[in-house]
């Protein structure tokens, strides 16, 4: 068994398959022409590890049906079987025929050339039979058929089309010719079977932010504007002016504007929803993990790229707990977040951590130094929240220490059976890999 977990560790730390200068060569289906986008740098390395993603879990999946069919060849039956396991709905029924219809071409076909050529495809062939070979055989299952590798290059090239259009879609509603990483996210989420698939492979864009969605009782009702302006014509009548229905601008009077309650939440709710930005400070963050690796191993280094990583997961753990915690709130009747609603969420969340959400006291414990509440009250407001109780600081400041806790250590693990010395991006995507996270780290 150790060894078994031994080698499926050593797979994983292999270096990734390059599919980036391919994505920038896709064409449309309908028209056989190209792509008409930029690609931002950031978008084409999240959607090049968004392809291995998928490659990946169906290489496994295709060798763990060959390996209970008692065959010792992956096959491109084994591998369409394995595709309509996992894809969702529509996406799997146009993806069988692309692979398909690649087989049939490369079947076919009677002139000399690659096999890429000879099934008229972008995607390269030997490629796919590598991640086939990487992730799919073992000591049981030694071969891969000559078909394989041509289906799985025909499914990963129609997936890859199918969400780079629709993240071109988007950039094209933004007036933007250059596709960026929210774009993508965008893509996911307002697709219903891309959005499925990201919860099959549990894919996390990194810096792909949030839809900006603010909930309807969360917004001021008509009776509350009514009341307010009537209050403020009320104000003014009592200061000697002359109460008028247009807006009247109180600069020089000494009198400052007083807006509706919740007016100015809204609108950081708008702008932070509205941007991919890290929210957190970043001096006091990067103390704090050297801090947590003090606990680990002494003397660890951390490049830049890695910091990053690991504040772009630690910020989107935070604000996915902030908006499960602010629906909690709101299906309870209230608009404002307690404690009790992130305690709730991170159970439903996290059911690793019912333990220690369950001792509040101990959650108060875990201070974090420097780490102000500002931070978190940006990172609130992405998800979402308007108001919150004091209590949800501390409790959000547990969390967040604990999920940081096992991340830096799984990196450290890894950083540790390589024999390095300092921390990589890829220490930090192979320890969310084991808590089977698949984290688009670039």
């Amino acid at each position: 068994m150790a060894s078994e977990q031994e080698s499926v560790q050593a797979r994983k730390t292999q270096k990734e398959i390059s599919w980036i200068s391919y994505i920038k060569k896709l064409v449309d289906p309908e028209t056989k022409t190209k792509l008409d986008y930029y690609y931002g740098k950031d978008m084409l390395q999240q959607m090049n590890a968004i392809v291995n993603i998928i490659a990946r879990g169906i290489a496994e999946q295709a060798g763990s049906l060959t390996r209970d069919n008692n065959k010792k060849t992956i096959s491109s039956r084994e591998i369409q079987t394995a595709m309509r396991l996992l894809l969702p709905g529509e996406l799997a029924k146009h993806a069988v025929s692309a692979g398909t219809k690649a087989v049939t071409r490369y079947t076919s076909a009677w002139k000399k050339g690659t096999r890429t050529e000879r099934a008229r495809l972008i995607f390269p062939v030997p490629r796919a039979e590598r991640a086939i070979r990487v992730y799919g055989t073992s000591s049981e299952i030694s071969r891969v058929g000559a078909g394989a590798p041509v289906y799985l290059a025909g499914v990963l090239q129609y997936i890859a089309t199918d969400i780079v259009m629709s993240a071109g879609r988007y950039a094209t509603d933004d007036s933007k010719r250059t596709i960026t990483v929210p774009h993508l996210y965008k893509a996911f989420k307002n697709d219903v079977y891309l959005d499925e698939l990201m919860d099959v492979f549990n894919i996390e864009l990194m810096g792909g932010g949030v839809l900006p969605d603010i909930h309807v009782e969360l917004l001021p009702t008509i009776e509350e504007k009514k009341k307010h302006a009537a209050q403020r014509r009320k104000a003014k009548k009592e200061r000697g002016e002359q109460a008028d229905d247009g807006e009247t601008s109180d600069v020089g009077s000494g009198r400052s504007h007083k807006f509706l309650p919740g007016t100015v939440a809204l609108r950081n709710i708008r702008k932070y929803q509205g941007t991919n930005d890290l929210l957190l400070q970043k001096a006091p963050f990067i103390r704090l993990v050297r801090d947590i690796s003090s606990d680990y191993k002494t003397d660890v280094r951390y490049n830049k790229d890695t910091l990053i990583a690991i504040q772009h997961y630690i910020e989107q753990k935070i604000v996915r707990m902030y908006e499960t915690a602010n629906n909690l709130a709101i299906f309870a009747g209230r608009t404002t977040v307690d404690y009790k609603d992130i305690q709730f969420a991170v159970r439903m969340k996290d059911e690793a951590i019912m333990e220690i959400v369950g001792n509040r006291r101990q959650i108060l414990r875990a201070k974090i130094h420097g780490i102000s509440r500002g931070g978190f009250e940006r990172l609130s407001q992405r998800g979402g929240v308007k108001r919150k109780t004091v209590e949800t600081y501390d409790e959000m400041k547990g969390y967040m220490k604990f999920v940081m806790h096992k991340v830096i250590k799984g990196a450290i693990t890894m950083m540790e059976h390589q024999r390095k010395r300092t921390v990589s991006v890829d220490h930090v995507r192979t320890a969310l890999d084991v808590q089977g996270v698949s984290f688009t780290v670039v």
